[in-house]
Parts: structure tokens; sequence; C-alpha cells
């Protein structure tokens, strides 16, 4: 039995409490009591400080540890002083453990929770009708978060430790003598309600503990996916053990976060709220929300294919959507015309002309050149880093395989009337190292022959789009860029999440992050004009409009380079890898 405080009546006389094994307290929490007992003018601040004062460890709750809590409770719970106007507790927490969305009851202006561990802990706000995720941090060991009145939160396990975590509450003087933290609302969005406990904030708890219950709760995307999904690994990890959790089904539970009638539409109504008709957000609290959660959500969709061994390939997964979403928006939108007027200026022979696709991805702009302008498919070769995309294109019957363009050389690939580079490939190498790729692709054409490609310039993020659609929308990408430096260089860093929703169960493919050099357009030039000679033009590639040497940067920031080598060039070297850097 946990002992705590005599009453806190004018003339009791306070003693401190002891441990559950009836010894005597830790100092450090008799220190921490104590302020708060004589504190006229409490505050959150003033808790985080105190707990901080006093020096409290990990050792020190151990003696209310609770790691064999039972199924049903989510995490453990122990109190370890409580007098009317604030309570101490002990929270135990095993892989897995999470508690509800909750506040803290009407009740509870102040307080303060100090963690000896990792945790994750989300923040969200409610009108009243609509719950939303505000912001999801980390918590490492040692850290203290200040509770204030209205705060809603949810704190779960981070990683595969076992850790606890103090918390103290404490409610105004003024206020009418009961729980501290009574009539705790817990939001259960998956079920569209509020319950009122009076006990922890358990998620998917007992419904003994249910005083009340409110219908009508709604939340938004982002909410509704990590309740789900915390729900479901509650469940499943609790009937791993043995043990049922009322009024709850794993397999259901798993059905409803996968559904794509179920998240579709709820995602696509949001996209229409917060997103521009240039498809950036209007919200970076929102979007930050929504983007960590699609990235969770993919990460367990891994976790569940490798579970029941089903196969979980990113590169797959993304292979297969990266024509709706990116080639055939880009051909129709910009590469089909800068495609054709190239062929137009500097193609005399299509049916004969040999051409060699740098990065050919899944073959479709280069099935595009063999219907559009003549090309034979016998005289087209391309190659990719990635085998899923070459896989792609050998669907379409190109020669294509697996290739690096800094392995470029005559005796590999041969020698070719033509190279080409879409969708900025040479951008995603190392920086020291474009020189050499554009000398390497220099390398395997005949004097004479012409490299055109597209790049992006150095301020292509003002039109990044952080969502980009299939053509019928069921198909959605979540893109959050950013510049970054790294060793004096400037990059263009992408976060990318894509979500399928054309069959029954939502495909989720975390394509990770993706990292671009951004070269001013002069250099790019340059490096163009020591590989292939003087005969180097570079275009809008968009409008076709020529781009003065000197310029910084174009309208729609992608940019055409056309190269005509007019000289015999030496292998790559050292020399290329330093004129890049």
């Amino acid at each position: 039995m946990v002992l705590v405080s005599l009453t806190s009546g004018a003339h009791a006389v306070w003693q401190p409490p002891r441990t559950p094994a009836n010894e005597p307290c830790p100092a450090a929490l008799v220190h921490l009591i104590e302020y708060i007992r004589a504190e006229a003018n409490l505050t959150s601040a003033k808790m985080v400080a105190a707990i901080e004062r006093a020096g409290v460890r990990a050792v020190d709750l151990e003696p209310w540890a609770d790691f064999d809590h039972p199924a049903e409770d989510s995490y453990g719970r122990k109190m370890i002083y409580e007098d009317g106007t604030f309570e101490a507790m002990a929270m135990s927490w095993v892989p897995g453990d999470v508690s509800a969305i909750h506040d803290h009851g009407t009740d509870m202006y102040h307080g303060c929770v100090k963690v000896f561990g990792n945790f994750e802990h989300t923040t969200y706000a409610t009108d009243g009708v609509t719950l939303k995720m505000l912001t999801a941090e980390a918590l490492r060991a040692g850290d203290s978060i200040a509770v204030e009145h209205g705060l809603i939160h949810q704190m779960a396990n981070g990683d595969n430790g076992r850790y606890m975590s103090l918390h103290v509450y404490a409610r105004p003087r003024w206020v009418a003598e009961r729980g501290v933290t009574d009539d705790t609302r817990i939001f259960v969005p998956r079920a569209h309600r509020i319950n009122i406990v009076n006990g922890g904030a358990f998620l998917a708890g007992p419904s003994r503990e249910v005083r009340s219950s409110t219908p009508g709760l709604l939340a938004d995307f982002a909410t509704t996916v990590r309740d789900r999904m915390f729900t479901t690994k509650r469940v499943q990890r609790a009937n791993a053990a043995g043990a049922m959790i009322e009024g709850e089904s794993a397999s259901a539970l798993l059905a409803d976060l996968f559904s794509a009638r179920l998240s579709h539409a709820h995602l696509l109504d949001e996209l229409a709220q917060h997103v521009t008709a240039t498809d950036h957000h209007a919200d970076s609290t929102w979007w930050d929300a929504l983007h960590a959660t699609a990235r969770r959500w993919a990460a367990f969709d891994v976790e569940t294919k490798a579970a029941t061994n089903q196969r979980a390939d990113s590169f797959a997964d993304y292979a297969q959507m990266y024509d709706e979403l990116i080639g055939l928006p880009c051909l129709a939108n910009f590469m089909a015309r800068f495609i054709a007027d190239f062929f137009d200026k500097h193609v005399r022979d299509p049916a004969n002309t040999k051409l060699l696709s740098i990065g050919c991805g899944t073959g479709l702009v280069e099935e595009h050149m063999i219907k559009a302008h003549g090309v034979r498919r016998d005289n087209l070769l391309g190659f990719d880093f990635s085998a899923a995309q070459v896989a792609e294109a050998q669907k379409r019957g190109l020669h294509a395989r697996v290739g690096d363009c800094l392995e470029m050389r005559p005796e590999l690939y041969g020698e070719h009337d033509v190279a080409f580079a879409g969708l900025n490939v040479f951008h995603y190498l190392p920086a020291e190292r474009m020189g050499e790729a554009i000398e390497r692709a220099a390398s395997v054409l005949k004097v004479g022959g012409y490299f055109f490609g597209d790049f992006i310039t150095p301020d292509h993020i003002r039109w990044y789009p952080n969502v980009m659609y299939g053509a019928d929308k069921r198909i959605v990408s979540l893109r959050t860029p950013r510049l970054v430096e790294e060793g004096g260089k400037m990059y263009q860093q992408s976060s990318i999440v894509n979500l399928d929703f054309r069959a029954e169960r939502v495909v989720l493919n975390d394509a990770g992050t993706h990292k671009r050099h951004l070269p001013a357009m002069l250099r790019v030039r340059q490096m163009f004009e020591r590989a292939f000679g003087d005969d180097v033009a570079l275009f809008d590639a968009v409008s076709l409009q020529p781009i003065a040497r000197e310029a910084d940067t174009c309208a729609s920031t992608r940019y055409v380079v056309v190269a005509r080598k007019t000289k015999e060039c030496a292998p790559p070297s050292a020399s290329s890898v330093a004129a890049s850097a």
C-alpha cells in the first residue's frame, strides 16, 4: 500500500510520504514536496525549477516502479504523494507503452513532468469540436516540461527501453477540494468521443473507469492516423502477451488504419483547406504534424508487412508511383516541349541516331522519344542507379540496365550521337563530382555529338511544391524541402512520403530524404565548356528562352543545357573533381 501525507488541514502536522515498502521517501522527493507545499504563488515554471533544484533521479522513483502493470493499463501509474492541492506520481513505461490523448481535468492549473528515458511527446488543441495535432517532439532522459492548465498531450515510450517519469500536478488552493486531476478528458478520435475519467489516462483503458462520455468529436488527419496507429500497436502487444483489451480488435484496428476508403477523402479534404493553388502549405504547424505522422505511418506499414512476411520494398513502391507523380506531369508540363525543340534543331536522322539516357528511370521519357521522334528502340540504351526503376523501364521493352553515371566510359557504354539526362539527375551527385560526371558524359559521345538535359536553379525551392498528385489524386506525395549548407555548398534537401490510395489498402512509401546540390548556373555552364568545348547554351526549360551567361536564375527555376562536343576529351581525372569543387 502506498503511504501518503496526513490531511492538509491548517493545524495538521505534515509527515513525509513513505515508499510502498514503508521505507523513508528519497530526500530529493521530500525536498520537492516541501517546496510545493510551502510555495504560495505556484507556477508550472517554478515546479520545473524545483524538480531541477531537488536533483530528482530515476533511482528515486524505483520504489514506485510498476513495469509489470496489467495489460489493460497502457503504462504503470503509482501515487507518491497527494494532499488535495497537489499530487506527485511515478509512471513506468515499457516498450510500446503510451498514454491516451488527454488533458488533466478542470482544476489542474500547474504541473510538470520529468522523464528518465526517451519519450515521444505530442501536443494537441481543440475548439471543443475538432481536435488538432500541434507538435511532436522527442524528450531525452533528464528533460522536464511544464504542464499548463488546458494542455492536451500524449506521451509514449520512445524506444525499446524501460523508463520512468515523474508527474507533479497542482490546483489553486481556492478550488473546492477534490482530486487534482478529476474530470480528466480522454480524447478517442477513432470512436469520435470524449471520455471523462478520474484515474489514469490509459489508451483503450477499461470502460469501468469512464464516468461519462460525449459523442461528436472530430479530429484532423494526423490525429486520427496516430490514434489508430498507437491503439493498434497497443492491442497487438497486449494480444501477443496473451491479454485482451476490452472492446478492441487488433485485426479491425489494422484494417481501419490502412483503409483507403477511410483515409483518402479525409486527407484530400484537409489538403484542400490548408494547401494553396500552387500546392504549397499555408500552415507550417499543421504541415509539420501531417508530414511527421505520414512518416510514422509508413514506418509502421513496413513493420506490419515484415511481421506478416509481406514484401516491403520502398524503392519498388516508389518506382510504381513515379510515372504518375513525376514522369507524366513533367513530360506534359515542360519536357515534351524542350525534347521536341532539341530534336527539331539538332537531330537530322532520328532513326539512325544512337542515344544514351543517363538516369533513365522508368523509361517513360525514352519511350516518348521513340514514339514521338522516331528514335529506334535498338539504338537507345538507358541506365539508372535504381534496379527498381530499371525493372520498370525493361517492362516497356527498353534496353536498360543498372549503372552509375560516375562509371561511364566508352568501353562500357559505347559511343553515341546524343546523351540525355532528364529530371536534374546530375544534382543528386556529390557536389565535388558533378564535373566528373559531365566529363564522363562527354567521353561516351562522338565528336560532334550532343548532350541535352534539364537542371534546377539554386532557388528552385521557391517553386518546389509541398504536395504533388497523380492524375486523379489517388496518389498523393507529401514533400518537405529545406535548404542546407555542407562544406560551403548549398543543397536542397527534401523529405518525401508517398501515399497510394488506388487499392483497398493504402500503400505507403517513405522515399527518404533526398539531397540535391545547387551550383550556380554559370558554374554548370563552365563545367560543360571544359568537358565539351565552347558550344554550350542554356535555356529556360519551360519558355525555352535563352539564359544570359551571368544570370543567377530563370523564371521556371528549371533550365536545359545543350552542349555539342567539339573536341576530343581526355579521360576524367582529378582535375574535374577540383573544378566541380
